[in-house]
C-alpha cells in the first residue's frame, strides 16, 4: 500500500531550457569506454578537502549540473564535513589545464538529505537509503557548449530497462582512477530481481535504484560516487521539444565491489517521493 505522501501529486521542478542537450552522439556500447570531449556537459568533478588528526586530505567524487546554481551528488561524498568543496565544470581530461573549457566553484552551501544527513559512515548498502545531496554554488556557472545542466524527470516519471540509460565519471578502471571521463550504457533492473536473495536480499528500497548487469562486467565504481545514471525518455513520453534530451534518473550511490557478479551498481531514485520533495523544497527556498 502506498503512503499518502506517495499518491499526492507533486510539483515538476522547473528545468533550464538547455538542459539534456550533448554535443555528440554517444554510441551504445556495453563495455565502459572514453566519452567524446564534452559529450556529458553537466558532469561535474567535486574535490572534497579535509583535515584529520593534522593530515589534510583530499577525495574526489561525480556530480551532475541542473541549472547554474546547483549540482546534484552523493550525501555520503560530502559527509565528515569537509572544509572546502570545489566543483569543476566543463572537464574532460582531469590531467589537462582544460582553460578555455573549464569553470571552477567552491560550495557556498551543502544540503543532505535528511534519511542520510547525519550518517558518515556506510557499512551495508541499506546505509545508502537517501543518499543524495544538493550544492548549491558560490556564484552561477555560464551556461554554454562545454557546460549544460542535465534536465530533471518528473515525480511521476519511471525509468526501466527500455530506457536508455548511461553511468558517467573519472572512477577507477582496471584497478586505477581514469583520467578520462568515461562512460558505460547500463540496463535499469527491476528492483524485485536486485532484491533477491541471491542479490541484496531485500535491501534495496524505493528510494534506490538498480542497474547493471547479473553477470558483472561493468558498472560504476570507486570515484564515480555521486556522478549521474543519464537516461533518455522512451519515445512520446515527454513533450516533443524535450523528447529528444538526457534526464536525470539516479545518482551513484554504491554497490558491492566493481562490475561484481549478482550485484549491479546502486543508484538514489531521484523521481521517488521522498527525494523528489526534498529536491523541489531545497530548491525552491534556498
Amino acid at each position: 500500500m502506498l503512503d499518502a505522501e506517495e499518491i499526492q501529486p507533486i510539483q515538476a521542478i522547473r528545468n533550464h531550457p538547455r538542459c539534456g542537450i550533448t554535443n555528440s552522439r554517444i554510441p551504445r556500447i556495453v563495455g565502459g569506454n572514453t566519452t567524446s570531449p564534452h559529450s556529458v556537459p553537466w558532469q561535474a568533478l567535486l574535490n572534497m578537502f579535509h583535515t584529520s588528526g593534522g593530515i589534510f586530505r583530499k577525495t574526489t567524487c561525480g556530480g551532475s549540473l541542473i541549472n547554474e546554481n546547483w549540482v546534484i551528488t552523493a550525501s555520503h561524498c560530502v559527509s565528515n564535513k569537509p572544509i572546502l568543496v570545489t566543483v569543476e565544470l566543463g572537464r574532460h581530461n582531469i590531467t589537462a589545464k582544460e582553460t578555455y573549457t573549464k569553470q571552477i566553484r567552491t560550495a557556498k552551501s551543502i544540503f543532505r538529505h535528511p534519511i542520510s544527513q547525519h550518517k558518515d559512515s556506510y557499512s551495508d548498502i541499506k546505509d545508502l537509503d537517501g543518499d543524495i545531496a544538493l550544492i548549491k554554488l558560490s556564484a552561477p556557472v555560464t551556461i554554454n557548449n562545454f557546460v549544460r545542466p542535465i534536465c530533471l524527470p518528473a515525480a511521476n516519471d519511471t525509468f526501466n530497462k527500455f530506457n536508455l540509460c548511461k553511468v558517467s565519471g573519472w572512477g577507477r578502471t582496471a584497478g586505477q582512477q581514469s583520467h578520462i571521463l568515461r562512460y558505460a550504457n547500463l540496463p535499469i533492473l527491476n528492483r524485485k530481481l536486485c532484491n533477491s536473495t541471491f542479490s541484496y536480499d531485500g535491501q534495496i528500497t524505493s528510494n534506490m535504484l538498480c542497474a547493471g548487469y547479473m553477470q558483472g562486467y561493468t558498472g560504476a565504481c570507486f570515484g564515480d560516487s555521486g556522478g549521474p545514471m543519464s537516461c533518455r525518455h522512451r519515445p512520446n513520453a515527454v513533450l516533443s521539444g524535450y523528447s529528444n534530451r538526457w534526464y536525470l534518473a539516479g545518482v551513484v550511490s554504491g554497490g558491492r565491489s566493481c562490475g561484481r557478479k549478482h550485484y549491479p551498481s546502486v543508484y538514489a531514485n531521484v523521481t521517488a517521493a521522498p527525494i523528489y520533495r526534498w529536491l523541489l523544497n531545497i530548491l525552491g527556498n534556498n
